[in-house]
């Protein structure tokens, strides 16, 4: 019997040693949250506690799971390409931002760093950040309708 009981013991520490290595051994996401909004990843700016609401049900926790970095502007345009290069020298796994002017920031810094654009206007167009799309609409002879909704399907 003491056996048996011995070789359990040995089969589960040979079992959970390796899953506990692994656990120490993990990395933590880091992602950098560039914004003028003043704020900390436990008290965000209210405008986005929606984000960080979204990121605490997803099992992201500040410190736990995840470290955020919060990064504002101080309401000038023109820290923001300051704050891109320090994410991108803090090595973080994605990047999030809240205006314009740190998109365009981020993209001049890092083209490898995936980027979350939280609450801006339109990426695609105008002076947005996101430029022209990959594949530009091929010109057609047929008449499109421009109301087809996602599926092909007329609004």
């Amino acid at each position: 019997m003491r056996r048996i009981g011995l070789a359990v013991i040995l089969a589960v520490d040979l079992t959970l040693v390796p899953l506990a290595a692994e656990a120490q051994t993990r990395k933590v996401p880091r992602l950098c949250f560039v914004t003028f909004d003043p704020g900390t990843p436990e008290a965000p700016s209210p405008r986005f506690a929606g984000f960080f609401q979204g990121l605490r049900e997803l099992g992201y926790v500040q410190g736990q799971s995840i470290a955020i970095e919060y990064l504002v502007g101080d309401s000038r345009a023109e820290r923001f390409s300051e704050l891109a290069a320090q994410c991108v020298r803090d090595k973080v796994d994605i990047i999030a931002v809240t205006t314009t002017p740190a998109a365009h920031a981020v993209k001049r810094a890092t083209t490898t760093t995936p980027t979350v654009m939280v609450a801006l206007g339109d990426p695609v167009g105008g002076d947005g950040p996101r430029g022209e799309p990959a594949t530009p609409r091929r010109k057609s002879h047929r008449h499109v309708p421009d109301d087809l909704g996602p599926g092909g399907e007329t609004a």
